[in-house]
């Protein structure tokens, strides 16, 4: 996994009133407070939400969030306890489980698709992305050609090598790079590279330009609604800290299952904390949060790690993931 380092945080303080968990000794009330690393896509947008609706005040904590460019830099800055809690991807929290780091998933956010559903066929909150022009049809045409991921040796590089060998394609026979996600539409719109694996909202802003879907990397599992990104921390946070680690969890359950039944709140809150325009926001094609992981969805991503390379062996899953009751 290419680690950004905690250089690579851009740190920028969302701080949400709360009620209090105590009181001092002078009668005024007192607060957890804790740091939550986050990433600057659409699905992390229930987090923001529940802070707006005030779960985590209901849980008697106080957020503060730094934002990253990618998960893989807020791995270091949770197990060093810079950071309580991070938003990360399975994959990469699998691969830091078999690197040794002290890794526990505490809440899950998206699915990829709703349990239960077909495939999807149009746009989706991820997609692999060519020009409209560039002469790449199909997945066999992808080989010998250069695909933008966010991360390499992470869960971009498994999907995408899976979708493109169940579409037909050869994966051994592409070149990744890393392309920072904020210039994934402009590094595919001037040549840089022929395809990128794009989430929202840059896929809706690559489409804008002109680009078009090629595959559905997230949604290529045997089971499409894959639980890919979940909010994590350190074991012994989780151990040390564990009243605060379950309020936490309680106030993400809560805003999960907020945000899926209210969507048009958490299109209004996602231009808060991104760049992007509320008309931007309102065309986005938004996962489907669910605050019960699929555990046979992460199954399916740590085969599929094993199989490309990324993992030596299939994760351990009950070491990763709460308890069954909890799940």
């Amino acid at each position: 996994m290419a680690s950004r380092g905690l250089a690579a945080i851009v740190a920028g303080l969302t701080f949400a009133a709360l009620a209090a968990c105590g009181s001092s000794d002078d009668g005024t009330q007192t607060k957890d407070v804790v740091k939550v690393g986050v990433l600057p896509g659409a699905a992390v947008a229930p987090f923001y939400l529940g802070m707006r609706k005030g779960f985590f005040a209901e849980q008697g904590l106080e957020i503060e969030t730094q934002q990253a460019e990618g998960g893989a830099a807020l791995l270091p800055a949770v197990t060093s306890g810079q950071l309580q809690f991070g938003y990360s991807n399975v994959a990469s929290l699998m691969l830091a489980q078999q690197k040794g780091l002290p890794v526990q998933v505490t809440a899950s956010v998206a699915l990829q698709a709703k349990p239960g559903d077909k495939r999807p066929t149009g746009k989706t909150n991820v997609a692999l992305l060519v020009a409209k022009n560039g002469g790449v049809r199909s997945a066999e045409d992808l080989a010998g050609k250069t695909i933008g991921v966010n991360t390499l040796k992470n869960i971009e590089e498994v999907l995408v090598k899976y979708a493109i060998d169940q579409a037909g394609g050869d994966s051994s026979k592409v070149k990744l790079v890393e392309v920072p996600t904020s210039q994934m539409p402009n590094s595919l719109a001037q040549g840089k590279v022929a395809a990128v694996v794009a989430f929202e909202p840059y896929v809706t802003v690559a489409l804008d330009q002109g680009a078009r879907i090629l595959l559905r990397p997230f949604t290529a599992l045997p089971d499409p609604a894959a639980n890919t990104t979940v909010f994590f921390t350190s074991k012994k946070y989780a151990a040390d800290e564990a009243d605060v680690a379950r309020r936490f969890t309680e106030a993400m359950k809560k805003s999960v299952e907020y945000a899926q039944a209210h969507e048009n709140e958490i299109r209004a809150v996602i231009p808060t904390y991104t760049e992007m325009s509320p008309e931007l926001a309102n065309q986005l094609a938004l996962p489907y949060w669910s605050s019960t992981l699929n555990v046979e969805s992460m199954k399916q991503i740590g085969q599929a790690g094993v199989t490309y390379g990324l993992l030596n062996r299939e994760p351990d899953l009950d070491a990763l993931l709460p308890p069954p009751g909890q799940r």
